[in-house]
């Protein structure tokens, strides 16, 4: 048996040319078969080195990347519940527990189960309801959180869904996908919680709806005609309050945010433009921290699309909430 495979490959290595070994004379015809003979067995080393490569690749890819070197996104562990913090928890030890509002009802956790510090993650929300595989959130395709979760911390936040007509949110069993997850900026800074009696300590960012401004000194000025200009042509998205709209704040274009803050103009840099249109947004400006949350129906438009919105600014001077509308448009 052995001897027969032995003698199966050398026949295929010699191929249909072989000659064998010169001997004088050598006509043309010889010359002429060996080189075919040299260029069948250069062809069947070529075809073996990429055989061999390829299966090398597959083996890499599907085999030895993830099982040693797994993708950061397969080590989060991520949930999903409706909380819409009226249901009646146990007595809690140590910090109060971590809830959700009717606007913002369902509750996402990220357990980061890396050894290394995750900075921004792109994930879809999904509700199903009971013995039915059919996705019925609406837009849950896309969603971005760029908080900063370190090695072993576990970030909470509350997402807005929209469903079908007919169906309730509560009822449904929500799933998270993972799209994607990258490792944060070597100069990214974190600041944990206060300690707390859990043996795991829990970051913990909200997008619930925020509480009314504790400090009346906050103010937020009109969007002018002008002010247009300072972010430039493009794609644009804009939170607006009342009737007729006032625009509060604006930013695209050219990549820029502008608002006006206690009379003091803020010009900076605009998050990503497909993060805007899919909301929500947290930007950071000087010493101001931004955060625009769209909730419920998606209005679209004939070159964009609007919704609902809570803005949420945190300065120095106190912190204002406000609700309109945040539309974006190309």
């Amino acid at each position: 048996m052995v001897a027969e495979k032995k003698g199966l490959v050398r026949a295929v290595w010699n191929g249909p040319f072989y000659i064998g070994p010169l001997s004088r004379p050598v006509s043309v015809g010889d010359v002429l078969l060996k080189t075919l003979e040299t260029l069948w067995r250069a062809v069947l080393s070529i075809v073996v080195l990429l055989v061999v490569g390829g299966l090398g690749i597959a083996a890499w890819v599907q085999v030895i990347e993830p099982t040693f070197f797994p993708p950061l996104k397969t080590q989060i562990n991520a949930t999903a519940t409706y909380d819409d913090g009226s249901a009646k928890l146990p007595p809690a030890i140590g910090e109060k527990p971590f809830r959700c509002s009717p606007d913002y009802p369902i509750r996402v956790a990220f357990k980061n189960n890396s050894k290394t510090t995750i900075g921004h993650l792109d994930f879809s929300i999904e509700g199903r309801p009971a013995n039915r595989s059919d996705n019925v959130v609406d837009g849950a395709s896309w969603r971005q959180a760029d908080t900063i979760i370190p090695a072993g911390y576990t970030w909470q936040s509350c997402w807005a869904v929209s469903v079908e007509q007919g169906l309730s949110p509560k009822t449904l069993d929500y799933k998270i996908n993972i799209w994607g997850a990258t490792e944060a900026d070597a100069d990214a800074q974190f600041k944990p919680v206060p300690p707390s009696a859990s043996a795991s300590p829990e970051p913990v960012a909200s997008n619930a709806s925020p509480s009314p401004s504790p400090s009346p000194t906050v103010t937020l000025g009109t969007i002018k005609e002008t002010d247009w200009q300072k972010i430039g042509m493009g794609c644009s998205c804009s939170f607006s309050v009342g009737t007729p709209r006032k625009e509060k704040l604006i930013a695209g274009g050219d990549g820029l945010t502008f608002f006006r803050l206690n009379g003091k103009d803020h010009l900076c840099t605009a998050p990503d433009t497909q993060a805007m249109f899919d909301g929500p947004v947290s930007m950071s400006c000087g010493s101001a921290a931004v955060q625009v949350t769209p909730y419920g129906k998606v209005q679209p438009g004939e070159d964009g699309h609007s919704s609902n919105a809570r803005l949420h600014i945190a300065d120095t001077s106190g912190t204002l909430s406000l609700t309109g509308t945040w539309g974006c448009g190309c």
